[in-house]
């Protein structure tokens, strides 16, 4: 179907990101989202003139594979395609066939293509309209943030993104057999909706009168989420095994949210932290490892390059849905109580992230960082680490570009810069870069 997206424009500058209590600055992540609209170019920094463009100008220009529905749920269950057996590696076939538990056997032929503003982009060409996902990674930061927040478009545009730039990685994977497959294979995955992560809540003594701020976490996986929910659990002086993810259906913590949002004062703040895209693939990829739930795939052991690349393949598929290496974007899809945040840190500032996390909740003194933990896979993954950082170097750094533009709405949506060897998708996305 047809979809128009609209570049929404605002009036606001860099101020416009800070209560009325808070001396002006430049934007930045670490700053509080409540009650405002988040306008594109306070974090572009690009030069494009605001402005809105009308539905009937990108109605002629895109066409989306995107349903006007809710998103569906990613399930954290990482799965194995099937592959057809002109597509078979040494070892598999009918006798071996391991975790095969999705049917991708809808080969296209050489000739499929994909729409892309009214001209064909074949697969394996790198034909996309930059132009057209620069704008959307603009919106993304309209519709995902804030008070303009739309957990639906943001899910829209997510996927306009993911289905403007299919080309361009799938040209990035030309000359690795390992995606053959992936090349000639007709459907362009839909990026779901995560809210597995969970979370927790706390109220903390951080104020010179007795007073106490009152947090909301959801968990983003590895941004540094166990850390805060044990920290959290310290300073409200409770057991570090009491705060877990499962506590936010529990405890009933999005009507808790609701009803502080409306009750309390200072207001409770719902927050996350995020952090560099491709570091926290890699991050991801090596806990799932650690934990044994992918120690063979297609053949393949893990801590090879050969395991590296076969899972990328899959990922690329939208066969895993483990949260680990979903995107942190498809956190934001969901009902407003998880997913229209008050405040985003980042883990790369963490510590003055966390206190102004601190300040944006009516904290008049630091709150307090107890401990640091770490992860078994922090110590033991099996060599998983070393095998995806060799594979996405190979070739020049080839699966790298490809995964970038895996990444891409991540990247678009918190403003962080492409790595080097990714550079060359320069055209697809304007940040700021500083962070």
């Amino acid at each position: 179907m047809r979809c128009a997206f609209i570049l929404l424009s605002s009036p606001l500058g860099a101020a416009g990101l800070l209560r009325p209590d808070h001396l002006a600055g430049p934007a930045e992540w670490g700053r509080e989202f409540r009650g405002v609209p988040l306008p594109p170019n306070d974090f572009t920094g690009d030069t494009f003139e605001p402005g809105v463009l009308s539905a009937n100008t990108l109605e002629s220009d895109v066409e989306l594979a995107v349903r006007e529905a809710r998103p569906e749920l990613a399930d954290t269950v990482c799965r194995s395609y099937h592959r057809p057996s002109p597509f078979l590696r040494q070892g598999e076939g009918p006798d071996v066939v391991p975790n095969v538990t999705l049917d991708f056997d809808r080969r296209a032929d050489f000739n499929a293509s994909t729409e892309v503003n009214g001209t064909t982009a074949f697969n394996g060409s790198a034909e996309v309209n930059a132009q057209e996902i620069v704008m959307l990674g603009k919106e993304l930061k309209t519709v995902c943030f804030g008070s303009t927040w739309n957990g639906d478009r943001c899910f829209q545009v997510v996927n306009a993104i993911r289905h403007f730039s299919w080309a361009r990685l799938m040209s990035s994977t030309t000359g690795v057999p390992t995606f053959s497959h992936l090349r000639t294979h007709r459907s362009v995955p839909t990026v779901k909706r995560f809210s597995q992560g969970g979370g927790t809540a706390a109220s903390v003594k951080c104020r010179s009168d007795g007073g106490k701020g009152h947090l909301y976490y959801r968990h983003i996986f590895k941004a540094a989420g166990m850390a805060i929910t044990k920290n959290l659990a310290i300073i409200n002086q409770k057991a570090p095994d009491l705060f877990i993810d499962s506590n936010w259906k529990s405890q009933h913590l999005c009507d808790r949210y609701a009803a502080a949002k409306k009750n309390d004062s200072p207001k409770p703040v719902l927050f996350t932290f995020v952090r560099e895209p491709m570091g926290k693939f890699i991050a991801g990829y090596k806990e799932i490892a650690s934990r044994g739930l992918i120690d063979e795939f297609r053949g393949a052991k893990v801590g090879t390059v050969d395991h590296a690349r076969l899972f990328l393949d899959n990922v690329f598929h939208g066969s895993c849905d483990n949260g680990h290496v979903l995107l942190q974007i498809q956190n934001f899809f969901g009902p407003a109580c998880e997913s229209k945040f008050d405040y985003i840190g980042r883990v790369e500032k963490f510590m003055e992230h966390w206190h102004k996390l601190g300040r944006s909740a009516g904290c008049t003194e630091d709150i307090h960082w107890p401990r640091n933990w770490g992860h078994a896979s922090d110590d033991y993954d099996k060599g998983a680490e070393a095998a995806m950082r060799e594979a996405l170097a190979a070739d020049g750094g080839k699966l790298a570009r490809a995964l970038c533009v895996w990444l891409l709405p991540d990247y678009a949506a918190f403003d962080y810069p492409l790595p080097e060897q990714c550079k060359v998708h320069a055209d697809l996305i304007r940040t700021a870069g500083s962070f």
